[in-house]
Formats: structure tokens, sequence, C-alpha cells
């Protein structure tokens, strides 16, 4: 039987690596999305070599790039049963008194208002599906609970905010299956910038973000892939390395 996925932001890093090895499998649809013909290179070359991969262009920032989501699927599918919501954004790593409104209101466009704007799209496709299911790429940064030793103010609040929605559809929607799944220190070009900027702002000298610490996006991708298939991550906050709960 085929699963039919929609990865969002499948360029690079996390997204490009889920679409590989999700398309492994034929009996996998695999639809990824890409903000610019320029940063799709990857994407393209998968979907070229492998039937079972498609793209459609979306920006998660834009509520009428958002709009225009339906109209490319319907050119491609008529239902939807896995969704995973992975693009965002992490480029502020400044104190709360020193970040300005922008910043904060670039990472809720794209890291919480963006999901919600797709999800509302893509649920009449998920309710096609005997098996619907939307995981959302969190991040332990987002966890209230939980102390990082990172300055990820705006970042963290995208995504605490958005695991709150994410919770709140699980119980308005209880036949979706859903999580919020941080994917680890994931050496992207994202993540790598983050790593490299935390260590020059660390006060002692001491690395905060030691190399072994990290892992590829290969290995974080398999790792999610193995998170959304195991039934007991439903509604949770996961670390997909161990499935361990994360407190919110």
């Amino acid at each position: 039987m085929s699963t039919t996925y929609l990865i969002t932001g499948a360029t690079r890093g996390i997204g490009i690596e889920l679409a590989k090895q999700l398309s492994e499998n034929e009996s996998n649809h695999v639809i990824g999305t890409y903000r610019s013909d320029s940063s799709a290179k990857q994407l393209f070359e998968l979907a070229s070599k492998r039937k079972n991969v498609d793209t459609v262009k979306l920006d998660v920032s834009d509520e009428a790039s958002i709009k225009l989501l339906p109209k490319q699927l319907d050119a491609i599918t008529s239902k939807l049963d896995i969704v995973i919501f992975n693009a965002a954004i992490a480029d502020s790593y400044i104190p709360i008194l020193k970040t300005p409104l922008s910043v904060w209101q670039e990472h809720f466009q794209t890291n919480t208002f963006g999901p919600v704007l797709i999800f509302q799209q893509v649920y009449p496709y998920l309710k096609k599906s005997d098996h619907p299911a939307a995981h959302f790429i969190s991040s332990v940064a987002g966890s209230i609970g939980y102390e990082l030793p990172f300055q990820v103010g705006a970042y963290g609040a995208s995504k605490a905010a958005l695991n709150y929605i994410v919770k709140k559809i699980g119980e308005q929607h209880p036949e979706l299956v859903t999580s919020m799944l941080h994917p680890g220190m994931v050496e992207t070009t994202m993540g790598r910038y983050g790593f490299d900027t935390f260590n020059a702002l660390s006060e002692d000298s001491k690395p905060v973000v030691e190399d072994g610490t990290t892992v590829s996006p290969a290995l974080s991708a398999t790792r999610i892939i193995q998170a959304i298939e195991d039934p007991a991550t439903n509604g949770k906050f996961i670390d997909v390395a161990d499935r361990s709960v994360i407190p919110f």
C-alpha cells in the first residue's frame, strides 16, 4: 500500500535526507517543498532520478504562497498520509533585551504561523487518509522545563508556541497522529552557524557545543523516520535520539 508524504523544507539538511530515505521505498510517494529554484538543486536532482518524488514550491513564511499549496497538490495527489513540518529558521543568538521586534516576528512567522497555516491547507488531504499523521520538527530549545545554556530567545519561544499549538491540534483532531520531534544537534548549515556562534560567545572560552556531540542530517532523518513509525510517540514531545519525552 502506498504512503504519501509531504515534507516542508526539503531542499537541504534534515529535509532532503528525509526525502532521500523515504523515497528509497518505491511504495512511498514523497512530495518535497522548496522555497526557490536556486535552493532546490538537490531536491530537483532527486526528483529527476526517482519517479516517486514530486516537488512543490512553498514559502512557509508567506501566506499567499501557502494558499497556493492546494492547487499544486491537486495536480499530484488526492490525499496525504503523513505531513512532516520541517521548514524552520534559527538565526538569532542574542539576549532577549537586545532582540528587536523584527527578529521575533521573523521567527514566529516561519516557525509558528507557517506550520499552522500549512496545516489548515493540508488537513482536507489528511482527512482522506486511513492513517493520517502530522509530525512537527520542534526543538528542545522550545521546552520551558529544560534549561539550555544558549541565547535562543526568539527561536525557543517560537518553538514553544508551536508545541502548544500541536498539542491542541492533537486534542481537537484525535483521528490524527501528531508529534513534536527534537531532531538533535544536527550538523546542518543552520545548525553549524548556531554552534559556532554559541562557542564564540562562550564567556570561559570552553566550547558550548563540543566536537562529537552533534549528529549528521542523515542520522537525524533516520531517527525521525523511526520515531514517526513508533505509535508511542503520538501526542508527545520526543527526543528522536532515544525517544525520551521532553518536558513542555
